[in-house]
């Protein structure tokens, strides 16, 4: 593969959606192009402000909060992505309403809140969506509370 087809290539990738960099990198490997080239064009498309990471986190974290996941769970998303932690952290900071979403979560459930069990299988829903334990504490008793 020559670097205009490496760019076309990555283009067309970027155009669709964001991408993180090792992503990237990783998607035009497995088409065939060599590594060295894969470095060139990622820079070149960092350079031409078509690829981002931190746009890529940003918009990442608005989608997996909309879908009702949880902040460890979209932390550990975006690591295997190959992004920074500092980078995670910032981002899932600027999300700061995290109880919100977790409510939503509850809302759309039809539970029994009265019952003792039924919170503690809403509470490891919670847990397994990626809130944290506090978070799934506070929605589960409050929840019931109202």
């Amino acid at each position: 593969m020559d670097v205009a087809a490496a760019r076309a290539a990555a283009v067309r990738m970027l155009s669709r959606r964001e991408h993180a960099a090792c992503e990237l990198a990783q998607k035009l490997i497995g088409k065939g192009c060599a590594e060295d080239l894969a470095d060139e064009v990622l820079d070149w498309c960092q350079q031409h402000g078509l690829q981002s990471d931190e746009r890529f986190a940003g918009s990442f974290v608005r989608q997996r909060r909309e879908r009702l996941y949880g902040p460890r769970r979209i932390r550990a998303e975006l690591a295997a992505k190959g992004l920074d932690d500092s980078l995670i952290s910032a981002h899932l900071e600027d999300d700061a309403d995290w109880l919100q979403a977790a409510r939503r979560f509850v809302s759309r459930r039809s539970v029994d809140l009265g019952s003792y069990r039924e919170r503690g299988k809403l509470y490891q829903a919670l847990m397994r969506r990626g809130f944290t334990a506090e978070q799934a504490g506070t929605v589960v008793h409050s929840t019931g509370d109202d």
